[in-house]
């Protein structure tokens, strides 16, 4: 399927060059990424938590490492190579911090899962990886942010997704299969609507979107890396090192744009834009590398 998303992206993005003011694609973003995590939700086996045993602490105490010590050490590092000497590098640097710094909780679960995964278990978590998020957040801003607009985008993408989920499980389990098969139609289209409702927003100069792309894949691969180090050493259990490792490597761009577009500078979407194309091909990258692992230990 690699060979299906990556020409979801370009084709999107030939889309979103040659329409660039459509507001077509990004009215699209929000619906089709809730059925997304719809379908990975329902092909979760049970979204009932009386079944799933105590939360082991490894995974917890490596999953808080990675977004609490990790994840952020790596951020802050990486930005530094970001120069702040005029308005609009200080709008790259706080763009890139600001994303960096948010933890995903929404396609993560997807990702995660293609790879070899604990979805249900990385979908338990999510809750705690979102009131971090929140308090985060005005702290990076410096100043209040519109809590209503990022609680309406995780409402959209977590809850309601989530609840109808375990309604389909529980009241109507002839839909689970057909539901769950969805996934892959449902991920391509919404990396074509990403890539067509994003491209416009692409004004950054040459030189700062290639040194962007430099950071953000970097902090992939870094934050990804010694996560996965640490859960190793911790000896955390194959498809939670998956979880702990993608969390780390993966961050909120798509929940957090609303709040991106509130800021009145069109620099800051921008770079949310450029760290989600470079997020998807690393993404796509490391689902390759451990699904092969996943593929190898099961046999």
């Amino acid at each position: 399927m690699s060979f299906f998303y990556l020409s979801a992206i370009i084709l999107g993005a030939v889309c979103g060059w040659v329409f660039p003011a459509s507001t077509a694609f990004s009215v699209c973003v929000m619906p089709l990424l809730a059925g997304l995590l719809l379908a990975t939700f329902v092909s979760v086996p049970r979204l009932d938590s009386s079944i799933f045993p105590a939360m082991p602490r490894r995974f917890l105490l490596a999953l808080g490492i990675a977004n609490g010590v990790i994840a952020p050490s790596c951020a802050w590092l990486l930005t530094r190579l970001l120069a702040a000497e005029n308005t609009l590098e200080q709008a790259v640097s706080f763009g890139a911090l600001l994303v960096l710094l948010t933890p995903c909780v929404d396609y993560v679960v997807v990702f995660a899962q293609k790879a070899g995964g604990n979805a249900a278990r990385l979908a338990l978590v999510t809750p705690l990886l979102l009131v971090a998020q929140l308090m985060i957040v005005p702290i990076i801003a410096g100043r209040s942010v519109d809590s209503m607009r990022l609680l309406s985008s995780v409402g959209m993408l977590i809850v309601v997704p989530l609840g109808a989920a375990w309604f389909i499980q529980r009241y109507l389990p002839s839909l689970v299969l057909p539901v769950s098969r969805a996934m892959d139609p449902l991920m391509v289209a919404v990396l074509w609507v990403i890539a067509a409702s994003t491209v416009p927003l692409l004004s950054l100069p040459v030189s700062v979107f290639a040194l962007l792309a430099l950071v953000f894949a970097s902090f992939a691969t870094a934050s990804g890396l010694c996560t996965f180090v640490l859960a190793s050493a911790l000896k955390v259990e194959w498809t939670d090192r998956v979880n702990c490792t993608f969390s780390a490597m993966t961050r909120n761009s798509l929940v957090m744009m609303p709040l991106a577009l509130s800021f009145d500078n069109p620099v800051i979407p921008a770079v949310f834009v450029c760290q989600t194309f470079v997020e998807l091909v690393v993404l796509h990258a490391t689902v390759g590398l451990f699904s092969r692992r996943s593929t190898e230990s099961t046999t």
